[in-house]
């Protein structure tokens, strides 16, 4: 009897197992992801000590308008390459986002603003900030141009060098600044003001491996 009970009782849990299971099988949901995208530029240029007017984004799920973040780090009264981004965030918790980078400039009757740099002979670099310190000392975000920064193997920011400038007449000097591959060095730098932009020019050198190229910064007009 009590092998007839113990019996009954396995083939009793044996189809409920098997009636859970099957209530459960080819069963999915469908979830509407989000769709962002941004209006204005992905790069875009603010004034020290002006509001940034942010053009925001646009934000959608499954055609209908919907609300988004925004999460930013700029600041306005310091020149500085800042970014925007923003979320949003369908009605299952998965995430959408989208980014903008923002470039604080001076533009002081001086060297400061933002230039086009270039390693020479390779024609490609990235955007480099330069900003006053003194009335002949400057900060630049890389002394390398942008060429490791952002150039065709896109190291990244760890591989910008930035440094201090020292400016007499149209002469540029720095201490020099380590980053990425080592300790870097300038040479032969100048600034030339005759042409429609500001143009500097010098000869960078990677001390660890003795190996530099020239390297060449244009001033732009956002």
């Amino acid at each position: 009897m009590k092998k007839l009970i113990l019996s009954l009782f396995v083939i009793s849990a044996l189809f409920l197992s098997s009636c859970e299971t099957d209530s459960t099988e080819d069963v999915s949901e469908v979830t509407v992801f989000a769709e962002l995208s941004l209006l204005g530029d992905p790069i875009m240029f603010s004034p020290v000590g002006q509001p940034f007017a942010d053009p925001g984004a646009d934000a959608s799920i499954g055609g209908a308008s919907a609300p988004f973040e925004t999460v930013s780090n700029v600041d306005t009264s310091t020149p500085g390459f800042y970014n925007v981004t923003y979320i949003a965030t369908n009605d299952d918790g998965f995430q959408a986002s989208a980014n903008r980078q923002v470039i604080v400039y001076e533009d002081n009757g001086t060297i400061a603003g933002i230039y086009d740099g270039i390693r020479v002979g390779r024609d490609d670099g990235g955007l480099v900030l330069i900003s006053q310190i003194s009335a002949d000392q400057f900060y630049i975000s890389d002394l390398l141009a942008g060429w490791y920064e952002f150039g065709p193997n896109g190291y990244g920011p760890a591989y910008a060098w930035p440094a201090t400038i020292n400016v007499s007449g149209n002469s540029v000097t720095s201490p020099g600044a380590s980053a990425g591959f080592g300790p870097a060095a300038i040479s032969n730098g100048n600034i030339n003001n005759s042409g429609p932009s500001t143009v500097i020019t010098w000869d960078i050198l990677l001390t660890d491996y003795n190996f530099g190229f020239p390297v060449q910064f244009t001033k732009i007009t956002p």
